[in-house]
């Protein structure tokens, strides 16, 4: 693509992964965890593709994780660490994110999950 082609579009770089403080993105933190980087050429492109699956499938199998960065090269780490540093961070993102998808009865004002009349199944007496 053009830079010309790309007028009019949003296009995210590998810097505006940062938070608003300029922190890492769990995606980042987890590559630099589990050491899925060395020289660094292919790791912006590696990290965007992981963000991007991980937006599309929060719990991705190792083959998808697999699939996803198969448009990415490395010569140096062998891809055993970048796929774990992708569930890592798989998992990160569905704990961060579990708080805010609230739903039942909790969200309706009803009696939180646990509790003896939520642990049937519906229409079970």
């Amino acid at each position: 693509m053009l830079g010309v082609q790309a007028e009019g579009v949003s296009i995210r770089t590998i810097e505006g992964l940062a938070g608003a403080g300029g922190g890492l993105h769990p995606v980042q933190q987890a590559f630099s965890a589990a050491h899925a980087l060395q020289c660094g050429f292919c790791t912006p492109g590696m990290i965007l593709a992981a963000v991007e699956l991980l937006g599309e499938n929060p719990a991705p199998s190792q083959a998808q994780i697999r699939e996803a960065l198969s448009g990415n090269l490395c010569r140096c780490t062998g891809y055993a660490n970048i796929v774990s540093a992708v569930g890592r961070a798989a998992e990160t993102l569905r704990e961060t994110r579990a708080p805010e998808a609230t739903s039942g009865p909790e969200a309706a004002g009803g009696s939180p999950a646990g509790g003896a009349e939520n642990s049937r199944p519906e229409g079970a007496r």
